[in-house]
C-alpha cells in the first residue's frame, strides 16, 4: 500500500466487505453512493489492483481485496486504539460531554452534509451515545413529543407548512431552490430558466423521491417518467448521457456532485412559486437544553451557515 492512504477510505472499504453492497454501505456511512464508489476506486488505484467484483446483486471481494481487508482491519483497529489513547491529551474531559443524543432525519438530508456534522460531533464528544434514524416528518414530530427523539433535522417542500405543537421549536436553517439537471449536450442546457410545463414532453430520470416529482408538477400535468431508480450513479449517468433530465436542488448540486460531473452537466433554475426545499431543525422547548444537544445544535447551525455563505 502507498504511504498516505486515507484511513477513512479503509473504514469505508471494510464496511463494504461486511454488507457486500455499495448502496447499503453508503446509507450506513452517511455518504453518497458515488462518494463511496470514488473512495473504493481511489484505493484500487493506489494499490494497483481491483478490490471488488461488481455484480447487479452486489459486490464480492477479489483475492487482492481479501488480503487488503485482512490488513485494513488491523490498521483501523490500531488507529482507533491510538485515538483512544490520545483522548486524555486532545479532548479534556471537562470539554467533552457524555450522555445520549437521538437524531431523526428524513430523506432530504443528503449524506455529504450529515456525514460532516456527525463526524465533527462524535470526534469532539466520544462519550456521547449517538444514534441516527430516518423517518417521516410526522413520525419525528410525535416521537419528539413522546421523548423517543431528542432532535429532528429534515427538509420539506417549501409549500408544505406542517403545524407543530407549542412544546416544540422549529428552526429554519437553509432554503435550497429546485433545479433541473441536464446533460450539456441537451437542447435544454441553453435555457436560462425553465417552467414545469416545458418539461412535460421531456423524459424524466426520477431519483427515488416520487413525492417531490408529484409536488413539482402539481397543477401542470403528468411528467413523462423514463426511469425510476434509487441508484445515484445510474441516475447521474443517464442524465449525463442525455437520456433525460433529473430534478435536484441547490444544496445537492453544491455538496453532492463532483467537479467531473459538473463539467458534463448543467443545472437550470425553475420558474415555479414553491420550487424549493426548506431545511429545518425541530426539538423540544425546554428551559435548559442538555449540554450534548446544545453542542450538536451549534455544529448544525455552523455547517448550514457555511453552506449559506457559499451560495
Amino acid at each position: 500500500m502507498e504511504e498516505g492512504m486515507r484511513i477513512d477510505y479503509l473504514i469505508y472499504f471494510l464496511n463494504v466487505t461486511q454488507t457486500r453492497s455499495i448502496n447499503i454501505s453508503a446509507k450506513q456511512l452517511y455518504i453518497s453512493q458515488q462518494s463511496l464508489s470514488r473512495a473504493i476506486k481511489t484505493l484500487e488505484e493506489e494499490i494497483g489492483a481491483p478490490l471488488l467484483k461488481r455484480h447487479y446483486y452486489g459486490v464480492e471481494l477479489t483475492e487482492v481485496g481479501e488480503i487488503v481487508s485482512e490488513y485494513a482491519g488491523r490498521i483501523v483497529k490500531e488507529h482507533y486504539a491510538m485515538r483512544k489513547s490520545l483522548l486524555p491529551y486532545l479532548e479534556p474531559v471537562s470539554e467533552a460531554f457524555t450522555g445520549r443524543l437521538r437524531l431523526g432525519i428524513n430523506y432530504h438530508i443528503i449524506n455529504e452534509v450529515l456525514h460532516t456534522i456527525v463526524h465533527t460531533f462524535v470526534r469532539q464528544n466520544p462519550g456521547v451515545r449517538f444514534s441516527v434514524s430516518e423517518h417521516s416528518v410526522e413520525w419525528m414530530r410525535q416521537a419528539l413529543m413522546d421523548g423517543e427523539l431528542d432532535l429532528a433535522l429534515f427538509g420539506d417542500w417549501e409549500e408544505e407548512n406542517p403545524s407543530f405543537s407549542d412544546s416544540l421549536i422549529c428552526e429554519e436553517l437553509y432554503r435550497a431552490d429546485m433545479l433541473v439537471c441536464v446533460s450539456q449536450k441537451s437542447s435544454l442546457s441553453a435555457k436560462r430558466v425553465i417552467r414545469p410545463e416545458e418539461l412535460l414532453t421531456e423524459p424524466l430520470i426520477q431519483y427515488e423521491n416520487q413525492s417531490i416529482t408529484e409536488k413539482f408538477f402539481k397543477g401542470y400535468g403528468n411528467p413523462r417518467i423514463l426511469l425510476e431508480t434509487s441508484s445515484t450513479e445510474l441516475f447521474r449517468q443517464m442524465v449525463q448521457d442525455g437520456a433525460g433530465y433529473g430534478l435536484t436542488n441547490r444544496l445537492d448540486w453544491q455538496e453532492d456532485y463532483s467537479f467531473a460531473e459538473k463539467s458534463k452537466l448543467s443545472v437550470i433554475p425553475v420558474s415555479h412559486p414553491h420550487a424549493a426545499i426548506r431545511y429545518q431543525l425541530l426539538y423540544r422547548k425546554e428551559d435548559r437544553l442538555s449540554p450534548c444537544l446544545a453542542a450538536f445544535l451549534t455544529i448544525v447551525r455552523k455547517r448550514f451557515a457555511l453552506l449559506e455563505s457559499h451560495q
